[in-house]
């Protein structure tokens, strides 16, 4: 039976079941979804092997992680199950691909509207650095980073990520920079 990311993109009640078979850990997830064919419309998805390489990436993202957070995990492994998991890992591989094809470094001396670069600072290696040279890189632009934060600082860090957002967006713009 193979289950649709739809499936389990949206708030389906879910129960967990963790255990080790033949020393792997394996996460049993049983959602109430209505796939075609499940008994009293109940599907049980058996979570292992590549739910752990997700669940690795997923957490990269995070300083510290929360239990919440497994549910992301959860959606992105189930996007694998999908019949319609070829499609969707070449459209990921090619997201992944844009920064290399279409660079906006190019751009940013021209973006003339006030810009907020607001995110966690701990996004990886040097990510300081490189926040600091796109910001100085456009005129009108400001960074803020949010120490102890990491890639998602909106989920991770909700209490100190809006209030600065909307301070920017209920701000009066400065003048507009002029065209270098």
């Amino acid at each position: 039976m193979s289950i649709n990311a739809e499936d389990v993109a949206y708030p389906h009640p879910v129960r967990y079941l963790e255990l080790t078979l033949h020393g792997e850990d394996v996460r049993l997830a049983c959602m109430d979804v209505h796939p075609d064919g499940a008994p009293n419309g109940r599907s049980v998805l058996l979570l292992h092997g590549m739910n752990a390489a997700v669940r690795r990436t997923v957490e990269r993202y995070f300083v510290t992680w929360k239990p919440e957070y497994d549910r992301y995990v959860d959606v992105m492994y189930a996007w694998t199950l999908s019949g319609e998991w070829p499609r969707l890992a070449r459209v990921r591989a090619l997201h992944s691909m844009l920064p290399y094809s279409d660079p906006v470094v190019y751009d940013r001396p021209h973006v003339r509207a006030q810009t907020l670069f607001l995110s966690g600072a701990e996004d990886g290696p040097r990510f300081r650095e490189l926040a600091r040279w796109i910001v100085d890189s456009i005129p009108n632009a400001e960074l803020r980073l949010l120490d102890g934060v990491g890639h998602n600082p909106f989920m991770e860090a909700p209490e100190r990520f809006f209030p600065p957002l909307l301070e920017f967006l209920e701000s009066d713009p400065p003048p507009a920079a002029q065209e270098p």
